[in-house]
């Protein structure tokens, strides 16, 4: 976008640890490596439950880039995503006021393109059962849209599930009765899916 002859590029990429929004940061400067700024904001968590934010005005006076393009970010509750909003100055000063809005948008702007998934939390389990349940248990699954990961047929068939954390209960109810208590149901660890709710992952404005 240009404003007052300054042109901004903004981008934005799903990033899952700092490591990797620095190494988007980086390829971007490598990009336009004769910009004025490269100003970004990430904010990164939930895996874990810690949360980190980041962001800088390089160069820009205080408080009038940075933030607006973390604030993109916070009131979408958009994690694990960085952004970065590139500027070449076209000689006129914009003004605290005239740079809050230009980056503010530029930043928005990215993320309209890029869209967004909702990460939905979930638990991997690994269940095995007689063979005479497997095509009723199979369907039932697969009619809940639950995720079979792996299949192992021994002496018993092994199935590898991803259940979303909210669909637990109704499941292992679902594979105890199939299955008429005959299933072995271990639970393993926290994970997250995503599920799709505009265009993908990346996207740059200008």
């Amino acid at each position: 976008m240009e404003e007052k002859k300054s042109i901004f590029y903004a981008q934005c990429k799903r990033v899952e640890n700092e490591a990797e929004a620095k190494a988007f940061l980086d390829q971007v400067k490598d990009q336009y490596p004769d910009a004025n700024h490269h100003v970004y904001a990430w904010y990164i968590g939930g895996r874990d439950g810690h949360m980190l934010q980041r962001f800088s005005d390089d160069g820009e006076p205080h408080g009038t880039s940075g933030p607006p393009v973390l604030d993109v970010l916070a009131k979408a509750n958009i994690l694990d995503a960085a952004i970065v909003v590139t500027r070449y100055f076209g000689g006129t000063l914009l003004g605290t006021g005239g740079l809050v809005k230009a980056y503010g948008s530029a930043a928005s702007g990215a993320v309209r393109q890029a869209g967004s998934v909702d990460r939905i939390p979930a638990f991997y389990y690994h269940i095995s059962f007689p063979y005479s349940f497997v095509d009723q248990l199979t369907h039932r699954l697969e009619q809940a849209q639950i995720e079979i990961r792996d299949k192992t047929f021994l002496a018993q068939v092994h199935y590898d599930l991803v259940v979303p954390a909210e669909s637990v209960p109704a499941v292992l109810e679902l594979i105890q009765e199939i299955s008429q208590g005959q299933a072995l149901v271990e639970k393993g660890d926290l994970t997250f899916f995503d599920r799709a709710l505009g265009k993908g992952e990346g996207a740059v404005y200008e």
